[in-house]
């Protein structure tokens, strides 16, 4: 991953928000802590399943949004958030297997 790029993306956002599904939650809570401790940018971490309750009324044009989106037993429904999300206007950014990558199966091309 390319983190000067994303470091200079996000540069403006006021803050940034992490999701996962399943085992994946924590993934998303940890990279939300890195996140706080090492640049101070306010940050959420929500489970992805979640995100219709209240979270998504805060995504505007834009809005950084980080997901754990590895190739297992969550991915077809994290890609239904990673959709809702790019809907709304979010700036998705999806944390995926090196090997997605390679075969062209990221969630945000």
């Amino acid at each position: 991953m390319k983190f000067e790029r994303l470091r200079k993306n996000s540069d403006a956002a006021s803050s940034i928000c992490f999701l996962g599904r399943g085992i994946n939650v924590p993934t998303a809570l940890e990279g939300r802590l890195k996140l706080l401790e090492l640049s101070y940018v306010p940050a959420i971490a929500y489970p992805a399943g979640e995100s219709k309750h209240g979270f998504i009324a805060l995504i505007q044009e834009g809005f950084p949004v980080i997901f754990v989106a590895p190739k297992d037993e969550t991915h077809k429904r994290i890609i239904g958030n990673i959709m809702e999300m790019k809907a709304r206007g979010a700036r998705v950014i999806s944390i995926i297997e090196e090997e997605m990558k390679r075969s062209g199966t990221s969630p945000t091309e």
